[in-house]
């Protein structure tokens, strides 16, 4: 429910640097505030009368509110609008909601307009493949109730199925490198070699902390009486994004342009598999804003219902890993600050009881624990 955009260098460099033209900040920005119903914020940078919902979160965590006075403690500047001038900075996330409830795109944009005469929504219904007229989208097909159905577009095709659904459905449509295709089975209708290559996955590595005279929010859902305070008024720890919390900084080369966010919260965020703490903790996760390495998406087989195969190719880029022990380090710096550094018992992840001792870690070992 995060409410962020991307930043002003790479829409500039879509313009500048790939000949996007029309894709410039200052191009798309009119869409971003005319989209936009902004409770706290307003122009030159927010919208106020658009679909979506942005407010600033009505319930937030003790814990989150200290560490963003550890982070500016640190050095980072305070930061009230992620979304504004520049994301640079520490503040606390404004979310899609709308008095303290989710508000999702379907709730902007879908809901409206199901009367409309012209909008047909095919729910429990999965596209298996495009219809070519020569080189030309000319329709789907669609699977439904076990059947497959054709739809036919009499204008365009808007292809929307995400990062790894999208680069799919062409393969399945024979749009693609030939060789890859050939290996499935798939008749070559358009050879397009890119399809399903150049995937940019941004890694969310965390660093968990047991806490101590706090609470988390996980435990504070288990509270009736929390629970009756969001039915009732729509505010309390139900309310809570989980991801309260974060900053935009550069950690590598000193510029002003971003390369690390971070998010967090008082809530467990931890790798698949792991134990979930017994005890409250905090969570702050690095992510990489400008990785470098590159994977791929290919097809499993000609089956529509096949998973695809997805290779990140994480770290295949060292400067990648580099970036992410950097960000770490950022991490451990802002937990060393008053007041955040109080409520610290020990290090979950990484494991430590000794929360100085992780200050002296070498690189080698941060980046055993980013690569695991």
């Amino acid at each position: 429910m995060i409410y962020t955009r991307g930043n002003r260098h790479d829409y500039d460099s879509w313009r500048d640097e790939h000949g996007a033209k029309g894709w410039g900040y200052d191009d798309v920005l009119p869409y971003f505030m005319k989209s936009e119903s902004n409770r706290r914020l307003g122009e030159p940078h927010h919208g106020s009368k658009g679909p979506l919902h942005v407010e600033d979160r009505v319930y937030t965590h003790e814990l989150s509110q200290s560490w963003l006075d550890a982070a500016v403690e640190w050095g980072l500047d305070r930061n009230d609008d992620f979304a504004g001038a520049s994301p640079a900075g520490a503040g606390l996330y404004q979310v899609t909601c709308h008095h303290g409830r989710r508000w999702s795109t379907a709730d902007a944009y879908l809901r409206p307009a199901l009367g409309r005469p012209n909008l047909t929504v095919r729910t429990s219904a999965m596209a298996t493949k495009i219809t070519l007229d020569g080189s030309r989208a000319a329709g789907v097909t669609y699977l439904r109730d076990g059947q497959e159905r054709p739809a036919h577009a009499d204008r365009e095709i808007l292809l929307c199925g995400g990062t790894i659904n999208s680069p799919q459905l062409l393969l399945l449509s024979g749009i693609g490198d030939p060789d890859e295709l050939h290996d499935v089975g798939i008749n070559v209708r358009v050879p397009l070699p890119g399809v399903g290559r150049n995937l940019q996955d941004h890694l969310m590595i965390p660093v968990v902390w047991e806490t101590r005279n706090s609470t988390d929010i996980v435990r504070d859902l288990l509270t009736p009486d929390n629970l009756e305070r969001w039915c009732a008024h729509g505010d309390g720890p139900f309310a809570s994004n989980y991801g309260e919390v974060g900053a935009f900084l550069n950690v590598t080369d000193g510029t002003s342009r971003p390369d690390v966010q971070l998010v967090g919260g008082a809530t467990a965020l931890v790798l698949s598999g792991e134990e979930v703490p017994d005890r409250a903790v905090f969570t702050m996760n690095c992510l990489p804003l400008n990785p470098q390495t590159r994977g791929t998406v290919r097809l499993a087989s000609a089956d529509p219902q096949a998973p695809p195969l997805i290779d990140p190719r994480y770290f295949d880029v060292p400067a990648d890993a580099s970036v992410m022990v950097a960000g770490l380090r950022a991490v451990m710096g802002i937990a060393h600050c008053a007041p955040f550094a109080e409520y610290l018992a020990r290090s979950y992840l990484p494991a430590s009881d000794d929360l100085d001792c992780l200050d002296g870690l070498g690189d080698a070992a941060f980046e055993e624990h980013v690569r695991r």
